[in-house]
């Protein structure tokens, strides 16, 4: 059967095929496959299916996706028909960046997208927090919580995650927009109530920071899971041990709350980040693969 356009009478057998790929994730939690696909069709996504795989998606300001649950395919011939035929709308729509979420470690789609000219960029890793080191931060780093009012004497610390990520070889560099309403964003992420924010300083000099959230219903992650949702350390102060205590200092606070699963994300070409968060026991379950295609020649 040649690729047609995924229809809901399409819904039951794509359900099939993502539930069983779903299996085989290591934490995954029970989730409803079936509904997973019908929300992102209500939510404006489109694409297509053929007899063993499907891949639907749908383009926001930065790329067009398709999202974990947004594709199955049992081998990566029926894959990359499909993304032949979505891809080439993306294109003509002038979607040039293409965006795809799959599991990590999945044979079908590591040959399928790595044959299609897409790269590994970004994971989501997790990890059980009784895995995870729990030893003291180290004593000449002082910690301490913020809260809103605080923000504007750590603001020389907040862009320091967004220019590091600007340099070789992780090349992604943001507008000047994002760095004018900076403080702002922060102050309001800083405000919300489930929301922790611990600076860490050496002899009295602010140089780092990590937030912890509890992360929003997401497949694959258990309910109750926290997120180590940014960290970042000046460039002066690396290699002194203040981003290992900050991330243990975290995850004692974890503990004493109660919570069993932790969540972090990382760019694979973030040399400083891929080798650490690995140490403190994340492993990545999801990888976004992602393809630029060059303008047309003048």
């Amino acid at each position: 059967m040649d690729v047609r356009r995924f229809t809901r009478a399409d819904v039951p057998a794509a359900a099939a095929l993502l539930a069983a790929r779903a299996q085989e994730h290591p934490l995954a939690a029970p989730f409803d496959a079936a509904a997973e696909i019908g929300q992102l069709l209500d939510d404006g996504h489109t694409g297509w299916v053929a007899e063993g795989g499907y891949l639907i998606g749908k383009a926001d300001a930065d790329a067009a996706w398709s999202l974990y649950t947004g594709h199955a395919a049992r081998d990566a011939a029926t894959y990359r028909r499909l993304y032949r035929a979505i891809g080439r709308e993306w294109v003509e729509a002038e979607h040039r960046r293409h965006a795809i979420v799959a599991p990590e470690g999945d044979p079908v789609g590591a040959e399928a997208f790595g044959n299609l000219a897409f790269g590994r960029e970004h994971v989501c890793a997790l990890a059980r927090l009784a895995d995870q080191p729990a030893e003291p931060p180290p004593a000449h780093v002082a910690i301490r919580d913020v809260g809103p009012d605080e923000v504007d004497a750590i603001a020389p610390l907040l862009p320091t995650l967004a220019r590091h990520l600007s340099d070789p070889p992780v090349w992604s560099p943001r507008p000047a927009a994002y760095y004018e309403g900076l403080t702002e964003d922060f102050r309001e992420d800083v405000a919300e109530p489930h929301t922790t924010y611990r600076v860490a300083s050496l002899d009295g000099v602010d140089v780092g920071f990590a937030s912890w959230e509890p992360m929003p219903s997401r497949v694959c992650v258990p309910e109750g899971t926290y997120a180590l949702s940014h960290m970042a350390v000046l460039p002066e102060a690396r290699g002194r041990g203040v981003g290992r205590a900050l991330t243990l200092d975290g995850l004692a606070l974890l503990r004493e709350r109660g919570v069993t699963v932790t969540w972090t994300d990382w760019r694979l070409t973030n040399m400083s980040a891929e080798p650490y968060w690995r140490t403190y026991g994340w492993r990545p379950y999801n990888v976004r693969w992602t393809r630029r295609i060059e303008p047309d020649p003048d």
